[in-house]
């Protein structure tokens, strides 16, 4: 292989690689928002009314920030995997919207 094409097989790689990164960085922030949110639901639970709240509002923020993230071609050029991220972003928010409701009629239980 010449010189030029293995210059630009190393930049491809790299490019791939870099994909790939963005790809498991943005999966991961998924999951962090997943676990959140169950916690938020025990919260909920507990009566830790403002420490739920607290969650909540972290939580609309990071969502806020992956969808940006998200739109954006050059950390998402896959139309697939784009459709999955921001289904499963739809999801949690659809969950929040719930949990929202129950933190503001919230009866008994105790405030943190």
């Amino acid at each position: 292989m010449s010189e030029p094409k293995k210059k630009l097989e190393q930049i491809r790689q790299s490019l791939e690689q870099s994909a790939e990164t963005r790809m498991r960085a943005i999966q991961e922030r998924i999951s962090t928002t997943e676990t959140l949110f169950r916690t938020l639901e025990i919260e909920i639970r507990f009566g830790e009314l403002d420490r739920a709240r607290d969650h909540l509002n972290k939580l609309r923020s990071i969502i806020k920030g992956l969808i940006a993230h998200i739109g954006k071609p050059a950390h998402v050029s896959d139309k697939q995997l784009k459709q999955q991220f921001r289904k499963q972003l739809a999801q949690i928010e659809q969950g929040l919207s719930s949990l929202d409701f129950q933190i503001n009629h919230h009866r008994g239980g105790r405030t943190s």
